[in-house]
């Protein structure tokens, strides 16, 4: 999809909707519309066993080196967004406080803020390749995807890390890398903050109280989180929502009022909204088919804000879920 486009034009041009991520919810001028100031951009490539029998899919690799190449594809094209000043790329504090002050004032140049997260740690062909990453611009870095790889077991592979994943994180704390918990089996995910004492998120997660799934995180998990003064960003997908979601049924009840309890059920659990935030997940891997019903774009996402107001939640509370979370642990890092 040409991101630089009107939304409209997106849904109107050929191939749309996308017969596996439906109809399109994300562009850059309807981020800008929905006052969206700034993104996890992600990096993703995904090995595969040479001999699986499936075409590889898009962000797939036969080898490590492979996926090692595609990921610096998906940098070069934020770069590249960046060149032709359709966004700007957040890497350190200087950046991020200059970012943050040309939106608070308004000024008409603001533009999209991209932090590149490397969702699965496959493109990083050794442990000690973290720093290098580092250098080329990744912030933060979630170990595995769905599935195992060589660091850690993913969505839907129960397990821990692997010999590699406790190097990887050791490497990784020698540099500003955030490490982001999300998609990690839940053994993993424990394992992962045991031996983790630097910034920590979840970027995309709910809670598996209200949707049971090693894709959630269980209470001990979302207090650890909290402990450490992390942050978890609720998914707005249907199936992470709603237990009784299913692909292509619009009426089993998940609304942004859902999102709104998984939400709530985080801070009621922690005790205070300083450690929730919009994770979204609106990457284009899910239309507008799995989104909760009001939510037609990504410039919809403000709707969420006033549905926390009607549950009581003050101005300060919901200024932390909607950005001052996020920038808090960015703050820290950084």
């Amino acid at each position: 999809r040409e991101l630089t486009w009107p939304l409209e034009r997106i849904r109107s041009s050929a191939g749309e909707p996308h017969p596996r991520g439906g109809t399109a919810t994300v562009s850059l001028p309807e981020m800008r519309r929905g006052g969206v100031g700034m993104a996890f951009a992600t990096v993703l490539a995904l090995t595969r066993p040479p001999d699986h029998p499936e075409p590889l899919e898009p962000c797939e690799a036969k080898t490590p080196r492979q996926a090692h190449d595609t990921a610096l594809g998906d940098l070069a094209y934020y770069r590249g967004l960046a060149a032709g000043g359709h966004a700007r790329l957040l890497g350190d504090r200087a950046g991020l406080e200059a970012h943050v002050a040309d939106w608070q004032a308004g000024r008409p140049e603001r533009t999209l803020g991209l932090v590149p997260l490397m969702e699965g740690a496959e493109p990083i062909l050794a442990p000690g390749e973290a720093g290098w990453w580092y250098e080329q611009g990744v912030r933060i870095v979630s170990p595995a995807w769905f599935g195992t790889n060589r660091y850690a077991h993913g969505t839907g592979t129960p397990g821990g890390l692997t010999v590699l994943g406790r190097e990887l994180l050791r490497e990784m704390r020698g540099t500003r890398l955030i490490l982001d918990v999300s998609h990690l089996a839940e053994q993993a995910c424990h394992e992962a903050l045991d031996g983790w004492d630097g910034p920590v998120i979840a970027s995309h997660s709910n809670a598996a109280a209200l949707v049971p799934g090693d894709r959630q995180l269980g209470d001990e998990a979302i207090r650890r989180l909290a402990e450490r003064d992390g942050v978890i960003g609720v998914a707005l997908h249907g199936g992470m929502l709603s237990a009784g979601w299913r692909r292509g049924d619009t009426g089993a009840g998940v609304s942004l009022s859902t999102a709104a309890d998984h939400i709530d059920y985080i801070c009621q659990l922690v005790g205070n909204a300083r450690h929730v935030a919009v994770g979204s997940d609106l990457d284009g891997g899910f239309g507008r088919e799995q989104c909760p019903r009001e939510l037609d774009s990504i410039a919809d996402l403000g709707r969420l804000f006033g549905l926390l107001a009607g549950r009581g939640y003050d101005q300060a509370a919901i200024a932390g879920v909607a950005h001052d979370n996020w920038l808090r642990v960015l703050r820290r890092a950084w």
